[in-house]
């Protein structure tokens, strides 16, 4: 929990123990003062002789006994009127329980239950869009899965014809090696990020070159930004960094492939890493499909894929693994869209740059 989220928490436990305490006061108030006009008229009518010790004793029971009657009506009708909202949100809670997200408590203008509404319909908004990105992330990812499997069966099959040229034969391994490398990214994609989605502890730390592994990155990706005939820009300063390095690598590979894969054909591809007062900067930059100002946010989570990226191969993963590892690195993503050009930047501090 961080410092921002402690104090937010404080303050609203503060803002409920206020209501709560001031409701009794007031409760304690109305009480006393229904209490005491009814005796005052007793008085004034001369009902009641304060000399007799009878009627003090009665005095006595009956103003505690009103208290307790009237108190308890009063809180009865405030705490009906209080938690009629709070009894829709238990009631909503319960529909999401069994599975139904799309429930929403009607909101609230002001007073006290109006955060509580509020962040109950936040949390159910929440819950729907992971729910259907969910789906939507496995009818994707087999659908991407089953793609190369039956182009792969389909291939092996002609193969085992013996009316194959040399130069057919060599075109359907190309696609069967093709299709084998697709199947063996997505399983890795979904590996990586089983294995740092729970992660909260950096662990594994090492000191490398990060200048020399994003040269091997590149490299790794030679075929794709050769096929597009991208322009490569690369300006590396040398870095030696304290991190993780397979972690690293998944970064740079995954935000490369990305860039790669939505430029234009002979277009330029720009890769830079800088180090600044603050620690490390990378920076990949390219020209192509652009990323609307309202989806900027939500690129980096699990499952979600952009409107553009829709029929592109992907499975809306990669990027949720590297904004997962870059905060384990306590580091920061941001992607900006300007004038047809879409980078992204990866900020580590500078206790990472040796």
């Amino acid at each position: 929990m961080t410092k921002k989220t402690a104090k937010r928490d404080y303050k609203n436990k503060s803002k409920v123990l206020l209501i709560f305490s001031t409701l009794v006061f007031f409760v304690l108030m109305v009480t006393m003062v229904i209490v005491g006009f009814l005796m005052y008229l007793m008085f004034n009518r001369e009902v009641i002789n304060m000399t007799d010790v009878d009627t003090i004793w009665f005095l006595g029971v009956f103003f505690f006994a009103s208290s307790i009657i009237i108190g308890t009506l009063i809180s009865f009708g405030m705490g009906s009127i209080v938690l009629k909202e709070a009894d829709k949100v238990v009631e909503g809670m319960q529909n999401l329980t069994r599975g139904e997200y799309e429930v929403r408590v009607p909101p609230v203008k002001s007073g006290f239950s109006k955060e509580l509404v509020d962040n109950f319909n936040m949390l159910a908004d929440e819950l729907e869009n992971t729910q259907s990105l969910k789906s939507d992330f496995i009818n994707d990812f087999a659908h991407e899965f089953k793609t190369p499997i039956v182009s792969i069966s389909g291939f092996a099959k002609v193969l085992k014809k013996d009316n194959l040229t040399k130069e057919q034969r060599l075109e359907y391994l190309n696609v069967i090696e093709e299709e084998a490398e697709r199947l063996s990214l997505l399983s890795t994609n979904a590996l990586n990020f089983t294995k740092v989605e729970k992660q909260n502890i950096l662990s594994g730390e090492s000191t490398f070159n990060l200048s020399e592994q994003i040269r091997t990155c590149l490299l790794i990706l030679e075929k794709k930004w050769t096929t597009k005939e991208l322009e490569l820009n690369v300006d590396l300063e040398e870095t030696v960094i304290f991190a993780n390095e397979e972690m690293l690598k998944q970064v740079w590979i995954n935000l490369l492939d990305n860039a790669i894969k939505f430029a234009d054909v002979k277009t330029p591809l720009y890769v830079s890493l800088k180090n600044v007062k603050s620690g490390v900067i990378f920076s990949v930059k390219n020209k192509g499909l652009e990323i609307a100002e309202e989806e900027k946010e939500k690129i980096f989570n699990r499952f979600y894929r952009t409107k553009v990226a829709k029929g592109i191969e992907g499975n809306g993963v990669g990027l949720a693994i590297v904004k997962k590892i870059v905060n384990l690195h306590n580091g920061s993503v941001d992607v900006d869209c300007v004038e047809g050009f879409t980078e992204f930047r990866v900020t580590l501090p500078v206790s990472f740059n040796i």
